[in-house]
C-alpha cells in the first residue's frame, strides 16, 4: 500500500479549492433552449448543486423538461434585455438561493414554473431563499408543481419590484415578506408559511399587496387546519353561493371529529345548515358563524351536507357536498396488494385505523383460511396461546369492568370479569391460535418468517381497541422466484470487493481500505463516497474525520444488512450477479482476515439465494509470491468441504455453467512470481482433481495474455477474461476495444473457449495516489460505459460481459450508489460524484445502465451507440 506524507495531502486540498468552478453561463449555444443540453452552457458543461449559474441573456429557456434533474449553488435570473427561467416538469435543486431580477439595476428576470419540483437550500438550508425583485424586476408565475422555500420568499428588495402570479401549485416557505414595491394573486395557487403569519399577512392583504382573482375573489388565511403549525394562504372567486368546503366535496378518511367550515356567499348575513346521512340532508339549524361542529361522527359513514346563504329574504341554495369519515380499518398496505416479485427479507407494514390502539396481523397461502381465522378466545395478550400470562390479566380485573384495561380483560362481554370469563379461558387452556393468527403487536409492522419462494401470500391486519376488533380487507403479495438458469451467456456480472472495514464493524481491522493508518482527508485511499442515504443505523459507521458541517458515514462489508441491500440493488436493477474477491493473501485460517472473508462470502451467498442473484468464487492473486498458490489450492478444499460451495443442493445462487461450479481466478499475465508451472499447477488441481476439480474456470488476465501466458495453461481454462481497466479513454475505447477485442475472441474461438471482456465506468485513483490526476479517466455521464458496451456486443461480438466493479470506490469504478453530496473538508472536493463532468445524475444511474446493458446483451432493448435515457 503507497504511504503518502500528510502535507502532500494538505497541499492538494489547497489546490483543489484554489480551483472550484465560481459560475456557469446560459448561452444557448445548442439553440434548443433546454437545461438539460451541455453545449448551451458556457464551457459546454452543465452546472452542478456547487456552482453558481447566471442566466443573462434573453431567450426562451433554460427549460427544465422531466427527467432533467437541473441543478446549481445560486441561481442568477436576470439581464439588460431580459432572462428567463422555465419549469414545466421535472427538478430543480439548488445549493442555496434563487434569484429573479438580479441584485443590479436594469437586470429584469422572469421565472415560470408549470410544473415539476423545485428545491431551494438542498445544501445550505438557511440560504434557500427565493428573493423577486432584488433591485430589478422580478416577475414570477405559477400554474403547478411544488416550490419548496426553507429561507425566505422574499419580493423587492433594495429598490426591486416584484410580481407573484399563484395561479397553481403550491409555495412552502419557512419565511414570507413583501415590500410596497410588490404585489401577489392568488387564484388556484397555495401559500405555505412556518409558523402562525396571520397578523403580517392579513397586514398585506389590507393594503392591497395580496389580492385574489385579480381583486375578483377572496382571500382565506387559516393557521394550523389546513397545515398543521403552518400559515395557509387560499383564494376563491367570489359568489352567491357558499364554497370552499372543508372537508372538501367527496373527500374519504375523514376524522371523526371533524368540523366544518366554508366561505360565506356575497352578501350573507347568515347561513342554514342542512346536515345529515340522507340525500337530501336536513335542516339543522341557522347561525351566523362559518364553521359548524356536528359532533361525534360514525365510522365508514358518508354524510351530506349544504349550505344555503341567507340574506333578508333571499335563500340562495348552496350546492350539495359530501364526504366519507375513516372506516377505522388497517389501510396502505406495503408490499401494495396485489405485488409481485417481492423478496424474502421484508416487513409487511400498513397505516392504522383511527382508534386501533393494537392490530392483531394474519398470513397464510389460502385465502379462505386467512379471510375466517380469528384469534382464540381467552388468548388476550394476542402471543398465539391461552397460558398463565392470559390469566394473570384476567385476575388483574376480578368482579371489575375491564373497559379501562389495555390487553382488554373481557372474553364473553359482559362488562364483568367473572367465572364466565375464567371457564372460556379454562376450555381453551393451553390451546394454540389457528398456524394464520400470527399475534398481536403494537407496531404498525411485522415480519413475517420462512417465507417460500414463488408463493402468493395473503394478510389481513384487525385493528383492536378494548373489546372492539374491526376485521381488515384482505391484501396479498406473491414472492420472487429463484433465478435457475446456469448458463453465462447473456448475462453480466460484477466484480464485488467486499473489502471494506471499519471500526466497530464487528471484526478487529480497522479502517480497511477507507484509509490508510486510520481515516481522515489526508489519508484517505478512497476517490468516492458512498451514498448512506438508504442505510439503517446499524449499517453506518461515522467518518468523524470528515465533519464539514454535517456527519458523513460509511458501510462496512463486514455488515449482513448493507450486503444484503446490495443484492437488493442488484435484483431490482436486473444485474445478474457478482464475482465475490477472495484474496489469495487473506486466506491464512484463524486470521482475522481469514475470518472477514468467510462472513462477506456468507453474506453474498445469503443475498444470492435471498434475491435470485448468482454469485461465484473469484480468487485474486495480487501480492501472492512463488509457492502461495498452495494457499489457495487448501483454502478452495476448505469451502468444498466445510462451507459446501458448488455442493449445497440448497445453495441456488452459485453460479454453474455446463452443470460445472464457476471458480474465477485473477491475476495472469502480469509477470508475477508464482507463473509458469505454478499457474498450471494451479489451475490442473481445479481443473481435474478428482474430489475438488470439475469446475468451469473463468481466468482473469493482462491485456497482452496470449503472449505473456503459457498456451498450455490458457488451455486449462474455459473462460478469458482479459483485464481493461485503465487500458484506454472515451476517445479512442470503441477503436482499441474492436482492433484487440475481435482478435481475442477469435482465439478463443479457435480454442473453444468463451470471452468475457470487461467494461468499467470510469476511473480515478488520485486520493491514495496523488500522482495520479484527479478524475483520470472521466466518466462522461455514463456514455464511456455504454461506448464500451457497444464495441464489446455491436463489433466484437461478446456475449457475457463483467463489469469492474459494483462496489470499488478505492479507484472510482464502482456502479452501486455514490452521493452527490460527499464531504467537502476544508471546503475541498475530494470525491468524484456521478453529477460531474456536467451530467446531473442520481445516484443510483449506474445500477441503472447496467441493468439496461444487460438488457441490450440479451437483445431485449435496442443496441445503439447512444446511452439510453431514463
Amino acid at each position: 500500500m503507497l504511504h503518502i506524507k500528510p502535507i502532500s495531502k494538505i497541499l492538494i486540498l489547497v489546490l483543489w479549492i484554489a480551483n472550484i468552478v465560481s459560475a456557469v453561463a446560459w448561452d444557448n449555444g445548442e439553440g434548443d433552449n433546454l437545461w438539460s443540453s451541455p453545449k448551451n452552457w458556457s464551457n459546454n458543461i452543465l452546472p452542478t448543486i456547487s456552482v453558481n449559474v447566471d442566466v443573462a441573456i434573453n431567450t426562451t429557456g433554460p427549460i427544465v423538461n422531466s427527467p432533467t434533474t437541473a441543478a446549481g449553488n445560486n441561481i442568477r435570473i436576470g439581464g439588460s434585455s431580459g432572462a428567463n427561467l422555465v419549469i414545466n416538469s421535472g427538478t430543480l435543486n439548488t445549493g442555496e438561493w434563487l434569484m429573479v431580477g438580479i441584485d443590479q439595476s436594469g437586470k429584469p428576470g422572469t421565472f415560470t414554473m408549470n410544473g415539476g419540483t423545485v428545491n431551494l437550500g438542498s445544501t445550505n438550508s438557511g440560504n434557500g431563499h427565493l428573493w423577486l425583485g432584488y433591485t430589478s424586476n422580478g416577475t414570477f408565475t405559477i400554474n403547478g408543481g411544488v416550490l419548496n422555500v426553507p429561507g425566505r420568499f422574499g419580493l423587492s428588495w433594495s429598490g426591486g419590484t416584484a410580481n407573484a402570479y399563484l395561479y397553481g401549485g403550491t409555495i412552502t416557505a419557512a419565511y414570507f415578506s413583501m415590500t410596497v414595491s410588490s404585489r401577489i394573486d392568488i387564484t388556484e395557487g397555495m401559500l405555505i408559511v412556518n409558523g402562525d403569519e396571520r397578523t403580517t399577512i392579513n397586514g398585506y392583504i389590507s393594503s392591497n399587496w395580496i389580492t385574489a382573482y385579480g381583486g375578483a375573489g377572496t382571500l382565506v388565511v387559516d393557521y394550523d387546519n389546513t397545515n398543521p403549525g403552518k400559515t395557509t394562504v387560499t383564494a376563491y372567486l367570489n359568489t352567491e353561493k357558499a364554497s370552499a368546503p372543508n372537508p372538501s366535496n367527496n373527500s374519504t378518511d375523514v376524522d371523526l371529529n371533524a368540523n366544518l367550515s366554508w366561505a360565506a356567499g356575497t352578501g350573507a348575513t347568515s347561513h342554514n345548515i342542512y346536515f345529515g346521512t340522507t340525500n337530501p340532508p336536513a335542516f339543522i339549524t341557522n347561525q351566523t358563524e362559518l364553521t359548524y361542529e356536528p359532533g361525534a361522527l360514525e365510522l365508514g359513514t358518508i354524510y351530506y351536507w349544504r349550505i344555503d346563504e341567507v340574506n333578508g329574504s333571499t335563500i340562495t341554495e348552496g350546492d350539495l357536498w359530501n364526504f366519507t369519515t375513516t372506516y377505522g380499518l388497517a389501510h396502505n398496505p406495503e408490499p401494495a396488494n396485489g405485488s409481485m416479485n417481492v423478496s424474502l427479507a421484508f416487513e409487511l407494514n400498513w397505516t392504522s385505523g383511527t382508534q386501533a390502539i393494537s392490530h392483531d396481523v394474519y398470513l397464510g397461502t389460502d385465502i379462505r383460511d386467512v379471510r375466517n381465522a380469528q384469534r382464540l378466545s381467552a388468548d388476550l395478550n394476542g402471543d398465539t396461546k391461552v397460558d398463565y400470562d392470559d390469566m394473570l390479566i384476567l385476575s388483574d380485573y376480578w368482579l371489575m369492568n375491564p373497559h379501562i384495561s389495555e390487553p382488554y380483560a373481557g372474553i364473553n362481554d359482559d362488562d364483568i370479569v367473572d367465572f364466565l370469563d375464567f371457564s372460556i379461558l379454562a376450555g381453551n387452556w393451553n390451546a394454540q391460535s389457528s398456524p394464520w393468527f400470527k399475534g398481536n403487536t403494537t407496531d404498525n409492522s411485522f415480519s413475517p418468517q420462512s417465507l417460500s419462494v414463488n408463493t402468493t401470500y395473503y394478510w389481513r391486519v384487525d385493528e383492536v381497541n378494548g373489546d372492539e376488533t374491526r376485521k381488515g380487507d384482505i391484501w396479498s403479495f406473491t414472492t420472487a422466484s429463484i433465478v435457475s438458469d446456469y448458463s453465462l451467456i447473456g448475462k453480466i456480472m460484477c466484480g464485488y470487493q467486499g473489502w471494506f472495514n471499519t471500526p466497530g464493524d464487528g471484526t478487529t481491522r480497522g479502517w480497511v481500505h477507507w484509509g490508510g493508518g486510520g481515516f481522515s482527508p489526508v489519508n484517505c485511499n478512497v476517490d468516492m463516497w458512498p451514498d448512506m442515504s438508504e442505510m439503517t443505523a446499524g449499517e453506518k459507521f461515522l467518518a468523524s474525520e470528515f465533519y464539514d458541517g454535517s456527519d458523513h458515514y460509511v458501510f462496512s462489508s463486514h455488515n449482513l444488512t448493507t450486503v444484503l441491500r446490495h443484492f437488493q440493488w442488484m435484483q431490482q436493477y436486473g444485474i445478474d450477479g457478482v464475482y465475490v474477491q477472495r484474496f489469495a493473501t487473506e486466506v491464512t485460517p484463524n486470521t482475522p482476515e481469514f475470518f472477514n472473508r468467510n462472513d462477506v462470502l456468507s453474506y453474498c451467498k445469503q443475498g444470492a439465494n435471498l434475491y435470485g442473484r448468482k454469485y461465484a468464487v473469484m480468487y485474486d492473486l495480487s501480492g501472492l509470491q512463488a509457492g502461495g498458490t498452495s494457499a489457495v489450492i487448501n483454502d478452495w478444499k476448505y469451502l468444498v468441504d466445510t462451507v459446501r460451495v458448488g455442493k449445497d443442493p440448497c445453495d441456488q445462487g452459485y453460479i454453474f455453467h455446463d452443470n460445472k461450479p464457476v471458480v474465477a481466478l485473477w491475476g495472469f499475465g502480469f509477470g508475477r512470481p508464482y507463473e509458469g508451472q505454478e499457474s498450471y499447477d494451479l489451475l490442473n488441481f481445479f481443473k481435474n482433481d478428482l474430489v475438488y476439480g470439475g469446475n468451469v474456470i473463468m481466468l482473469g488476465v493482462d491485456n497482452d495474455w496470449r503472449t505473456s501466458i503459457e498456451q498450455r495453461t490458457l488451455l486449462l481454462a474455459d473462460i478469458i477474461s482479459p483485464w481493461t481497466v485503465g487500458r484506454y479513454s472515451n476517445s479512442n475505447c470503441i477503436n482499441w476495444i474492436t482492433t484487440n477485442g475481435t482478435s481475442e475472441k477469435n482465439w478463443c474461438n479457435t480454442y473453444q473457449k468463451l470471452y468475457l471482456p470487461v467494461i468499467w465506468p470510469g476511473y480515478s485513483f488520485h486520493n491514495a495516489d496523488p500522482d495520479k490526476p484527479f478524475n483520470e479517466r472521466p466518466r462522461y455521464g455514463g456514455q464511456f460505459f455504454w461506448n464500451q458496451l457497444f464495441a464489446n456486443v455491436n463489433n466484437v461480438g461478446a456475449n457475457m460481459l463483467y463489469i469492474a466493479m459494483f462496489d470499488e470506490v478505492d479507484e472510482a469504478t464502482a456502479i452501486f450508489k455514490v452521493s452527490n453530496n460527499p464531504p467537502m473538508p476544508g471546503g475541498a472536493n475530494m470525491f468524484i460524484t456521478y453529477n460531474m463532468d456536467g451530467y446531473s445524475l442520481p445516484s443510483d444511474e449506474y445500477l441503472w445502465l447496467a441493468g439496461q446493458a444487460a438488457c441490450a446483451l440479451r437483445g431485449q432493448i435496442p443496441l445503439i451507440q447512444t446511452r439510453p435515457e431514463r
